[in-house]
């Protein structure tokens, strides 16, 4: 990947995606407006997807990396969607959804996990959606929340969430 913050208002700085053997240009982004770009971008483990959620926005993109198509050419509708992590050895990705009704939120994303800030009693759902089936594998509804935090187990067979109030 190639970006330069220093250029954000620049409309030729795209985050750009390099094929590193060949030199070949694999696809272009036009970045955030906001935030920190690792904010939004993240490769599954094994590297055979890349995943794009923007902020505000009830998509999350997901690319498969051989050509960078956009699975079934249509991104994942999740209303609500603050923020996903990928399984770190599966495909899968845990995402932390919330109604947004008159509110603002804020992504703060740490190594190892990410925590979610929200106005309090938010109604929020946390779920693992299988990729590139798009298929939901569990969906855990919680009420009265304010924010939550979420992380793998390092071999991808729990999810923890931690939901404050």
């Amino acid at each position: 990947m190639v970006y330069s913050m220093m250029l954000r208002d620049n409309p030729d700085n795209n985050l750009k995606i390099f094929n590193v053997f060949t030199g070949e240009l694999k696809k272009n982004f036009i970045p955030p407006k906001h935030g920190d770009i690792q904010d939004y971008f993240t490769w599954a483990s094994d590297g055979t997807y890349l995943a794009l959620c923007r902020p505000k926005s009830n998509k999350l993109h997901v690319y498969e990396t051989e050509q960078f198509g956009l699975i079934d050419n249509k991104p994942v509708e999740l209303p609500g969607l603050a923020a996903f992590e990928w399984n770190p050895v599966k495909n899968h990705i845990a995402c932390y959804c919330e109604v947004r009704a008159h509110r603002t939120w804020t992504i703060y994303i740490w190594v190892q996990w990410i925590l979610f800030q929200a106005q309090a009693n938010t109604p929020a759902e946390i779920s693992i959606i299988d990729i590139p089936s798009r298929n939901r594998i569990r969906a855990v509804r919680v009420q009265t929340v304010s924010g939550a935090r979420i992380f793998w187990q390092k071999a991808g067979q729990y999810l923890a969430a931690y939901t404050g109030n």
